[in-house]
């Protein structure tokens, strides 16, 4: 009974990204996505159970497959700062921490940026700006 509760959640899981990798490919032309490495996530031993359990491979496999079918670009840019630096102006947070959800650019060089974005949407912003500049220098 137990073996089939678990078959059936990874069926669902897996519909899920098959569904979801779809809507995203015809939706968009240019997915630019975090390069994770789900060892380095896992090793903590906090997040190791977590980690696992979302399946980031699950994920983005599906996707990569999905745009190379439907002629999208795909790409998965290097996930090193993408939260710390402005999306505006490029400077970089150094004492940005997890609990900080909100990015404030207090670049002294720069008085005009003073961006303000929510952490996550600066980030989006950043691996967007990375993945544009990767497919630039294979094009």
């Amino acid at each position: 009974m137990v073996a089939r509760v678990h078959e059936r959640i990874r069926w669902r899981r897996s519909n899920f990204t098959h569904q979801a990798s779809r809507k995203l490919v015809n939706q968009y032309a240019v997915m630019a996505v975090e390069d994770l490495s789900v060892h380095k996530i896992v090793a903590k031993h906090r997040r190791a159970k977590s980690g696992h359990d979302v399946v980031w491979t699950q994920v983005s496999s599906p996707l990569a497959c999905r745009a190379a079918w439907a002629d999208r670009r795909y790409v998965a840019v290097d996930l090193a700062y993408t939260s710390q630096d402005c999306s505006g102006c490029g400077w970089r947070h150094q004492e940005l921490t997890l609990s900080d959800r909100v990015f404030r650019c207090l670049n002294l060089t720069r008085p005009d940026c003073r961006l303000v974005p929510d952490r996550d949407r600066n980030a989006a912003r950043n691996i967007l700006a990375r993945g544009r500049a990767g497919l630039a220098r294979l094009l």
